[in-house]
């Protein structure tokens, strides 16, 4: 079965809690079948877990906080790239660039993944184009929250006025995710 690290759901557990309290955690886990619960509770940063119980976490937490929070998906993956990033990581790549820091997105990603991979390519000094490759992940709310987990990893690494667009989607029917990326 296809994995993800357990990081994200370490990351999204404490998402809800400081920003909504553990009551909202506990609404957003009550909607998930108990098996995926039991491996979202028992998720660490290191750990694997599998991939469709994030993309049913994301939908969760989608239909129990949307109405607190209409941009709850980019919020968490802002969220989620701060504490992925650690602050030596990010000192590191503000010496080199935000074209860098993409690249190096894409050696990063079997760190979080064990399926697909993530292709980078620059189009300029400052842009460049991210596609997900051989995703076993068709599904917009995945992909609003990676756009944006894309986004911040450029601001943390001193990128300005940073734009990430989705230019191609699986869930829309094409065969890739692409994202494209330019900053100041």
């Amino acid at each position: 079965m296809p994995s993800s690290k357990g990081s994200f759901f370490v990351a999204m557990k404490q998402f809800v809690l400081e920003r909504f309290g553990a009551e909202h955690w506990a609404r957003v886990m009550e909607t998930l079948p108990e098996e995926e619960r039991a491996q979202i509770e028992a998720a660490t940063s290191i750990s694997w877990v599998d991939v469709e119980v994030r993309v049913h976490a994301l939908h969760a937490l989608q239909n129990v906080l949307n109405s607190r929070d209409p941009n709850l998906l980019t919020n968490m993956g802002r969220f989620e790239a701060e504490k992925d990033l650690s602050t030596t990581q990010r000192l590191f790549l503000r010496l080199a660039n935000p074209g860098y820091a993409m690249q190096k997105a894409g050696q990063y990603w079997r760190r979080f993944h064990d399926w697909g991979g993530l292709e980078v390519e620059r189009l300029s000094r400052q842009e460049a184009r991210a596609s997900v490759v051989d995703s076993v992940v068709a599904d917009k709310l995945w992909c609003i929250q990676f756009q944006a987990y894309m986004g911040r990893v450029f601001e943390l690494v001193g990128a300005r006025e940073v734009r990430m667009e989705h230019v191609k989607c699986r869930a829309r029917g094409d065969d890739r995710c692409v994202f494209e990326g330019s900053w100041k």
